[in-house]
């Protein structure tokens, strides 16, 4: 169990999330702006590949209080930073950026951060969105 402004080794690769906040839109470009089906959770997060070979940054999913999981929105893309799906990193290098989720605020959320699509380990960040 990790928190917001922790650094997280997991496997192979190492997270620290800067901060999440909830929005009501992705981007002030009026042509790119589409509406979240509930409400918009914009994390921040750095990512660290720390093997010796480029790996691909593990999808993200978020666990609210009750064991529900959540996929990141598609809507994402519009965020000027955003991380993607399928996304690699080279060795020794980090990459920082923004990833979003389409969820109610009506719940308390971790983020499940994974060691690679082999590793079969996983943690936890708890979010404390602004």
């Amino acid at each position: 169990q990790y928190f917001e402004d922790e650094t997280a080794h997991i496997g192979y690769t190492s997270y620290k999330v800067l901060g999440s906040k909830w929005a009501s839109k992705l981007s002030d470009n009026q042509f790119m702006n589409d509406k979240a089906d509930a409400s918009f959770l914009v994390i921040e997060i750095i990512v660290r590949n720390n093997d010796k070979k480029p790996r691909t940054i593990p999808p993200f999913t978020l666990q609210d209080e009750n064991g529900s999981l959540y996929e990141t929105s598609s809507k994402g893309w519009a965020v000027d930073g955003h991380i993607g799906p399928l996304e690699s990193l080279n060795p020794e290098v980090q990459k920082s950026g923004f990833i979003v989720f389409d969820v109610p605020k009506n719940h308390s959320y971790k983020l499940k951060i994974s060691g690679g699509y082999w590793s079969g380990k996983h943690a936890f960040v708890t979010i404390k969105p602004k």
